[in-house]
């Protein structure tokens, strides 16, 4: 079966490679598609997994959050890195060990 979530705190390419890592590592998922630009995930598991396993899976690659893309908002697992005001695992580590590609993500207007 496959599922669509929302997922938040991603601001590069490495962000994006981790989260899916991290996916790919649970048993019962058979392919996870993560995109910055979303930022979702397609997730196809052979047996439907709670969304709080994915966000504990997703929480070891850093501050990450996971919400049901159908609008499920509310039902998010933790605060995003624009509300709390931290940075992401990844962008919390210097430019020099990252490279060119991790660029912060601009503020959220509200």
């Amino acid at each position: 079966m496959k599922h669509e979530y929302s997922i938040t705190g991603m601001t590069c390419n490495s962000c994006v490679a981790k989260v899916k890592n991290e996916l790919l590592k649970m048993g019962d998922i058979e392919s996870a598609e993560v995109q910055l630009q979303s930022p979702q995930a397609t997730i196809t598991m052979s047996k439907h997994i709670p969304i709080a396993s994915l966000q504990q899976a997703i929480g070891k690659a850093g501050n990450y959050n996971v919400t049901e893309a159908d609008g499920g908002m509310k039902r998010g697992m933790s605060n995003t890195a624009e509300e709390t005001g931290s940075a992401s695992a990844c962008c919390s580590l210097s430019r020099r060990e990252l490279g060119p590609s991790c660029k912060p993500s601009p503020p959220i207007a509200r």
